[in-house]
C-alpha cells in the first residue's frame, strides 16, 4: 500500500500546486493595469496596525479627513439603538473614539435628565474597555472619576490616532498570549454576592477579563488569623475547603464562559474554546490546619499555589506584617511544608513572608518560587516590598515576582495609579531582568489604584509596558510566559 499511497500522493500535490498557481494570475486590462495592481499592493499591508477610530453622526465631515491624514480609518457610529449588548460589541472593534461636542452636547443633557440614550451606552461601554477618546464633557470627567479611569488628555486627532494605534497593537497583541493574574480574592467576597460573571463590584470577573484582554486569573482560597485564633486547625482547614468549594461552584455555574484550570495546557485550552481560565490558590498555609498530608490533598484537588503566611505569624513561618521577629522563617514544620510542597508540584508562593522564611525557602526548594503579588522596596519602603537582594536571588533561583497595585504598599497618599504600578515594574525588571517578572494585581482584596482598577485595566497595563519601549516578547512574558515557566517547571518535579 505504501509504495502506490505515496505516489499518488505527490500527483494529487502537485495537480494541487498547478491549479493554485494558475488560479492566482490576473490578467488586467491595461488602460487599468497600475491602479489595479495598486490595489493589490495595498491589500498586503498589516491591518492589524491600523486603528479604527469611531466618529458619532454629529460631526461635519473635518472629523474624518483628519483621521485619515493621520493613518486612521474613521467608522461612523450607527446610534439608532440602545442595546448595550451592542454597544459592547460595538466598543470591542473600534480603537478610539472622537466625541465631538455635538455628542457631548446630546450626553450632557440625557445625563441631566435623568434619562437613558445610545450616546450613554456607548460611551460607559467604550470607557469600560478603555478605548482612548478625544474630548470631553461633564459627564465623562465624572465617570472618569468615578472608575478611577486616568484622564489621558489627547489634544488633537493626530495623537488620538497615535494613542489609538497602540491600544490596537496592545489589543493584538494580548490576543495572541495566554496572559495570567496571579492574585485575585474574589472567592473572599461570596458573602457580598461577588460571582466571576458579574461585572458589577467585582475587579476580576469575566465581564471586565475580557474587556481587558486578560486570558486567566489565580483566584484565593484564603484563611484569616481570626480564623485560625477562634476555630482552630480543623476551623482552619475547613475554612480553605470552603473557599475553594465556593470558587468551584461559581467557575461551574458559568462553564459557558470560563473554566477551572490546573496546568499551564489547561490555560491554553480554554483560551482556544474562548474561555477565561481560574485557578485557585491558597493564601496562608494556615488552611493545612498543621497536617502534612493537606499538602498533597489540596494538590491533588489542582491548587497551584500556597501562600506561606499571611498578615501574622503561623504554624509554617513567619510574616513580613506583624510579626515576632522578621529575621526568622521557616519553623520545622514549616521546611517540612516546602520540601512536601516539593514532592506534590505545589508553588511556594512568598508574598506575605519574613525576609527569614524567603531566604529560608532559597535554601530550602528544589525548585523555583514566586511571590504572587508584592513590589520593590527601593520604590517604597514597606514590609510587603522585596528588597533588590531579594529581587536578585529570586531571579536566580528562577522564580518570579508578580507586581502589585496595592495603595498602602506602593505610596504614601491616595493616588498610586497606573504609573506607580510601572514605576515598581521597571524596577523589578531592572534588578531581577525581564524573565522574573509579572503581575498580580491583589484584586477584590484591597488592591486597584487610577487607571488600574479591575480587570478591564489590564490592557491599560499593555498600553504602558509598549510605551515603556518593552518588546511584544517581553511584554509576552511578564503576562504568563514567566509565572508559566516556574508552574511548569514545579509541576514537572512532582512527575
Amino acid at each position: 500500500m505504501k509504495k502506490i499511497l505515496y505516489p499518488a500522493l505527490a500527483v494529487c500535490a502537485i495537480l494541487l500546486s498547478c491549479a493554485e498557481s494558475s488560479a492566482q494570475k490576473t490578467t488586467y486590462p491595461e488602460k487599468n493595469r497600475a491602479f489595479l495592481e495598486a490595489t493589490d499592493a495595498a491589500a498586503s499591508l498589516d491591518y492589524d496596525k491600523i486603528p479604527l477610530i469611531g466618529i458619532p453622526p454629529q460631526n461635519d465631515g473635518s472629523e474624518s479627513l483628519g483621521i485619515l491624514k493621520a493613518g486612521g480609518i474613521p467608522v461612523t457610529v450607527s446610534l439608532q439603538t440602545d442595546d448595550f449588548g451592542i454597544m459592547r460589541d460595538l466598543a470591542a472593534a473600534l480603537d478610539g473614539f472622537v466625541m465631538t461636542e455635538g455628542f457631548c452636547r446630546d450626553l450632557d443633557a440625557m445625563a441631566s435628565k435623568g434619562g437613558n440614550s445610545a450616546e450613554m451606552l456607548l460611551t460607559k461601554a467604550l470607557m469600560d474597555r478603555n478605548v482612548p477618546m478625544l474630548g470631553g464633557c461633564s459627564t465623562t470627567k465624572k465617570w472618569n472619576k468615578g472608575m478611577m479611569r486616568q484622564d489621558s488628555s489627547l489634544q488633537d486627532i493626530e495623537a488620538l490616532v497615535a494613542k489609538a494605534r497602540t491600544y490596537k497593537h496592545a489589543k493584538v497583541l494580548m490576543a495572541s498570549i495566554v496572559s495570567i493574574d496571579t492574585h485575585c480574592d474574589l472567592p473572599g467576597r461570596y458573602h457580598r454576592g461577588y460571582s466571576v460573571g458579574k461585572r458589577n463590584g467585582c475587579q476580576g470577573a469575566i465581564p471586565k477579563m475580557d474587556e481587558g484582554c486578560l486570558s486567566s486569573m489565580v483566584i484565593i482560597s484564603y484563611v484569616g488569623h481570626k480564623t485560625v485564633e477562634k476555630e482552630g486547625p480543623a476551623g482552619a482547614v475547613a475554612a480553605a475547603q470552603r473557599e475553594m468549594d465556593n470558587a468551584w461552584k461559581d467557575i461551574a455555574a458559568n462553564s459557558d464562559y470560563c473554566g477551572f484550570a490546573r496546568t499551564s495546557a489547561d490555560a491554553r485550552a480554554l483560551k482556544a474554546q474562548g474561555k477565561k481560565a481560574y485557578f485557585i490558590g491558597l493564601e496562608n498555609a494556615s488552611g493545612l490546619g498543621g497536617d502534612i498530608k493537606n499538602v498533597k490533598r489540596f494538590a491533588d484537588m489542582g491548587i497551584i499555589y500556597f501562600t506561606l503566611s499571611h498578615m501574622y505569624d503561623n504554624d509554617v513561618c513567619n510574616s513580613s506584617s506583624h510579626t515576632a521577629d522578621g529575621s526568622k522563617g521557616l519553623t520545622a514544620f514549616g521546611h517540612e511544608v516546602v520540601k512536601e510542597m516539593n514532592r506534590n508540584g505545589v508553588m511556594i508562593d512568598c508574598s506575605h513572608t519574613s525576609e527569614g522564611t524567603f531566604w529560608d525557602c532559597i535554601r530550602e526548594s528544589a525548585v523555583p518560587f514566586v511571590c504572587s503579588h508584592s513590589g520593590a522596596m527601593a520604590e517604597w519602603k514597606h514590609n510587603r516590598n522585596l528588597t533588590d537582594e531579594q529581587l536578585k536571588a529570586l531571579a536566580a533561583k528562577d522564580g518570579v515576582v508578580q507586581v502589585y497595585i496595592v495603595q498602602d504598599y506602593m505610596s504614601n497618599d491616595d493616588t498610586a495609579s497606573l504609573d506607580t504600578f510601572m514605576a515598581h515594574l521597571n524596577h523589578c525588571v531592572e534588578v531581577a531582568g525581564v524573565d522574573h517578572v509579572g503581575i498580580g494585581a491583589d484584586f477584590d482584596g484591597g488592591g486597584g489604584g487610577w487607571g488600574f482598577n479591575g480587570a478591564n485595566d489590564h490592557i491599560n497595563v499593555t498600553v504602558k509596558m509598549l510605551e515603556h519601549g518593552y518588546s511584544d516578547a517581553d511584554i509576552a512574558k511578564m503576562w504568563g510566559g514567566n509565572f508559566f515557566r516556574v508552574l511548569d517547571a514545579v509541576q514537572a518535579y512532582r512527575k
